[in-house]
């Protein structure tokens, strides 16, 4: 996979943790799996059934074969398609997943993968990443004017820190307001 396209795989993970389905439409076409110019007003509900069944009671919950068997019923529904390169992907997802419940059946793939997203959003410099951070913190009110949602930006900085690894929260914030400041007076 391209960076790009790892990108956009971040960016859908953080969509998906934030319940922003037809943001997450619009990553689908980015990655291929729709064409574009497809509405994403009528393929966002089917996807928010598809996400809040597999998420269960909690997060924990989530399990990579339950939504795989549950997007292979959308795709008769809407035009769906899985690019070649995503097929290898998927199953070797599918069969790291089965080995980590083998070993821990109290594993959540999601668990990993959110942090990890929410991680990469806040601290890389790409200016695509930055502005998919933008999208995701910012939204419009009803005059049009973009508002700070201060409690997206908490949730990615708690699931940054649930990454495992080191992570300077100082240093992001600085980073995240340094990008803000930048792109309002550009």
């Amino acid at each position: 996979l391209s960076q790009r396209q790892r990108d956009v795989m971040v960016s859908a993970i953080a969509h998906v943790g934030n319940s922003e389905y037809e943001k997450l439409v619009e990553d689908f076409v980015r990655l291929g799996f729709l064409r574009p110019g497809v509405n994403p007003k009528e393929i966002a509900p089917a996807m928010a059934d598809i996400w809040k069944d597999s998420l269960g009671t909690s997060i924990k919950d989530f399990n990579f074969r339950f939504i795989t068997s549950r997007f292979s019923k959308l795709m008769y529904q809407f035009p769906f398609r899985v690019p070649e390169r995503f097929s290898l992907v998927f199953r070797a997802v599918l069969m790291q997943e089965g080995i980590c419940l083998c070993l821990n059946p109290g594993f959540s793939i999601i668990e990993v993968a959110l942090p990890y997203a929410s991680k990469r959003l806040l601290s890389n410099p790409d200016p695509f990443m930055r502005r998919e951070l933008m999208s995701i913190v910012f939204k419009e009110d009803d005059r049009g004017d973009s508002v700070l949602q201060l409690e997206k930006v908490k949730n990615l900085v708690e699931m940054a820190r649930q990454d495992g690894t080191s992570f300077e929260l100082g240093g992001v914030i600085v980073d995240f307001v340094r990008s803000l400041r930048r792109d309002l007076l550009a």
